[in-house]
């Protein structure tokens, strides 16, 4: 076994990853402004419309993750998210991928962990392929953010799971992501801050390795493991310890060679 490539979960990652009340109704106010804006009213106040909002939202991750199935952005706000206000389809579908994006950047607030840009760009310097696969609503927005965090370059491949039509931890994401990649899964390591989606999905693919690094959003998403869920390899607590974790195994390798 010699890891070639890593690829690497996004949101709780790459980035911390946050929300709280205040800053959701903050969110759920930019979403209104946008609808207004296009003409399509919601006769409710924040408050209403944020709880109407994430009540269905707690539904559609019910059906997703039941499911490991991946809704595209019209979709989601017309079947689910807005779904108690009947809006017209039409209407909602032309402006759902701005939707997704207010609702992936501004009901989350994100920020690239400190360390992440030496951390990939060293990988890379040192012959790494690199790829990101984000369960993600919107189709524009882990490429926004990447480009914003200025490591976009460094990236061989960038899977979503509302492009695929699949989520974590279903392995066919990954593979997915390995076959853009070029790469095997016995040469490639997968970091993520999750269990449930991350770790869950790289074992069951085949990756070399697993790494965990743990989020804001990992209690909550790993809430309810089953006992015999698989365990990461290593734990860390900075993207900088898996260059030289590598590093580690592959010395050890070649001396047992």
């Amino acid at each position: 076994m010699k890891i070639e490539a890593i690829l690497f979960d996004m949101g709780g990652t790459i980035e911390d990853i946050r929300h709280d009340r205040r800053s959701r109704l903050a969110a759920t106010g930019e979403l209104l402004a946008l609808l207004a804006r296009e003409g399509l009213v919601l006769n409710a106040c924040e408050d209403e419309v944020l709880d109407s909002i994430e009540r269905r939202n707690r539904e559609y991750r019910t059906w997703s993750e039941s499911t490991m199935r991946e809704g595209r952005p019209a979709a989601i706000w017309n079947e689910w998210y807005l779904r108690d206000f009947s809006l017209p389809v039409d209407e909602v579908n032309r402006v759902a991928e701005k939707l997704a994006y207010i609702w992936e950047t501004k009901f989350y607030t994100r920020s690239v962990r400190p360390e992440a840009a030496a951390a990939l760009r060293n990988l890379k310097a040192r012959g790494y392929s690199l790829g990101v696969i984000s369960n993600t609503s919107c189709e524009a927005q882990v490429h926004e953010t990447i480009r914003a965090y200025g490591i976009a370059d460094l990236f061989d491949c960038v899977c979503l799971s509302c492009v695929s039509g699949i989520r974590k931890p279903d392995p066919r994401i990954f593979m997915e992501a390995l076959s853009i990649i070029g790469s095997s899964a016995e040469n490639t390591a997968y970091v993520g801050d999750t269990v449930s989606r991350d770790i869950s999905g790289a074992k069951a693919a085949g990756f070399a390795a697993a790494f965990q690094i743990k989020s804001f959003m990992t209690a909550d998403r790993d809430a309810e493991l089953p006992p015999d869920s698989p365990r990461p390899d290593f734990l860390i607590g900075n993207l900088l310890e898996v260059e030289y974790i590598l590093d580690k195994i592959h010395q050890r390798q070649a001396q047992e060679e």
